[in-house]
């Protein structure tokens, strides 16, 4: 299993509450640590920038690419009559290229977030609606037009998006696009991200929908869909998106982050202009976003000194942990943390007692929850008496 993935849907908001959505093998790495689990570090799949977030955000960075599959990339020819030469074929070629809408009006989500205070408490449909945004389903049908002329296989692309409205919004484009019908691409591949998970492609284009004033970005938050979505290219993944919006958020900023460093950055009109194709000329393009891109740069800028700062107060904390920890090593003995520690304290010291080679292991529920820790070849703390009763209990429910 992989609880960095997704986990079963779970329609029951009151079996959400009881926590039938956390996999059993979420559960064993909560109670026992990662020391229960062995990770295939190596992956035969993706090109290693594509690898690279995932592995930073979600594994460690301990994931490794197979020799075969590290470099390997999309073998695009050039087209001049389709302006796709120079650096246009460059980012298409790219393993991870983040394609900025820049908030433009045209790339709007459909709807306005319902999420707005109106004193009204909100129905169950009002809060999960889904989202479309029929700038981007354009210019997704654009972009694997141009994939096509440059030399791909239709086969060999896919298309996800998170929400449902936005796959009808994008089957319906691509088969409306007569040019399509040419190229053989009126009905690719086309899906939600959970519907995708297992597969994968050559070339993966993503539409995360999001673009708000408000950086709103609703489920599209959950870190196991974006890692599901990322990581079924091969070669090649373009996610298009309002880096705006989506830079609130500290997965989706991380992300946004990495292929600032590690890939190609664009705005969305070097690839495609008002006349519904490739700019002869993508510098233009990008000198007219200009002042937008200053005024967006500043507004991520403070984002990412956000997210830094948490992850100097993550490094506080686990420096505590491991002066805590450390003397178990020393002196043999062992500990019980407090119960006060939050689940994300605990996740934490448990990352740090891994990592010095300690045994550890969460015990009791609810408020009661507690982790112990001790040395490698000593005996682990007594359980306290009320937990031998529920033990026993629980140990004569089964024999029953």
């Amino acid at each position: 299993g992989d609880h960095q993935q997704l986990s079963a849907c779970v329609k029951s908001s009151k079996a959400q509450q009881q926590g039938l959505d956390r996999t059993l093998f979420a559960r064993l790495i909560d109670k026992y640590g990662d020391h229960v689990a062995a990770l295939l570090s190596i992956q035969y799949r993706m090109n290693e920038t594509i690898m690279g977030w995932s592995s930073r955000s979600f594994y460690g960075s301990r994931l490794e690419a197979a020799e075969s599959v590290a470099s390997r990339t999309l073998k695009l020819t050039e087209v001049p009559a389709a302006n796709l030469v120079g650096e246009t074929l460059d980012a298409m070629c790219a393993p991870l290229l983040f394609v900025d809408t820049g908030g433009l009006a045209m790339y709007r989500e459909d709807g306005q977030d319902q999420a707005r205070d109106t004193g009204k408490k909100k129905t169950h449909a009002e809060v999960h609606q889904s989202r479309a945004n029929p700038g981007e389903s354009r210019f997704l049908v654009h972009y694997a037009k141009q994939l096509l002329k440059a030399g791909l296989s239709s086969k060999d692309l896919t298309v996800i998006t998170p929400y449902n409205r936005q796959v009808e919004q994008l089957r319906a484009d691509f088969a409306e696009d007569k040019e399509c019908e040419q190229l053989g691409l009126e009905k690719p591949r086309v899906n939600t991200v959970d519907s995708f998970q297992g597969q994968e492609a050559d070339a993966v284009l993503i539409s995360l929908v999001r673009s708000n004033d408000r950086g709103v970005v609703g489920f599209l938050s959950d870190y196991r869909r974006l890692n599901v979505a990322v990581t079924r290219a091969r070669k090649h993944v373009m996610l298009v998106g309002d880096a705006a919006t989506i830079s609130g958020d500290d997965t989706l900023g991380s992300l946004y982050d990495y292929a600032c460093e590690h890939g190609k950055v664009v705005f969305v009109q070097q690839l495609l202009d008002e006349e519904g194709a490739v700019p002869a000329d993508p510098a233009t393009a990008a000198a007219a976003q200009e002042e937008r891109r200053r005024a967006a740069a500043k507004k991520m800028e403070k984002e990412k000194d956000r997210r830094q700062d948490k992850a100097a107060e993550e490094e506080k904390m686990r420096l505590r942990f491991e002066k805590l920890l450390r003397p178990v090593l020393e002196n043999g003995r062992a500990l019980e943390l407090p119960k006060s520690l939050n689940p994300y304290e605990r996740a934490m010291a448990h990352e740090v007692a891994k990592a010095l080679g300690l045994n550890h292991e969460s015990r009791g529920e609810g408020m009661d929850r507690q982790l112990c820790v001790w040395a490698q070849g000593s005996s682990p703390p007594a359980l306290a008496s009320g937990e031998k009763a529920a033990e026993a209990a629980a140990s004569a429910k089964k024999t029953e």
